[in-house]
């Protein structure tokens, strides 16, 4: 094609580059909080690097993204930005206590 570059974009994997591709093997002590009411969820951390959409999630909602077992995700289908941060309300979806609690089991493994 006339006017296309013949070499990529060098910056267009910059994100790749720098934190090596997607594996996260190598990481430890992270827990990715993916909110399915989030307007950039589509942008979440998964174990399958699929895009789950909103009120269509019915598969576990802790997800294990390395052999070590210390980097996960955390799908909460009708969270928003930061529910799981937020102070506990008698109003929040089933899945937000569970992700405090397995949230603050980890802060506590990880500092133990």
């Amino acid at each position: 094609l006339a006017g296309y570059p013949t070499t990529s974009d060098p910056w267009s994997q910059w994100l790749d580059a720098y934190f090596g591709r997607k594996s996260l093997e190598g990481y430890s002590n992270i827990i990715f909080s993916n909110g399915l009411l989030d307007p950039w969820s589509s942008a979440g951390v998964y174990d399958d690097l699929t895009v789950i959409e909103p009120g269509r999630y019915t598969g576990p909602w802790l997800r294990n993204l390395s052999s070590s077992k210390d980097v996960s995700a955390l799908i909460l289908p009708l969270g928003a930005h930061h529910l799981d941060l937020m102070f506990s309300d008698d109003d929040d979806p089933p899945e937000a206590p569970y992700a405090r609690r397995v949230e603050f089991a980890a802060i506590d493994r990880w500092t133990s």
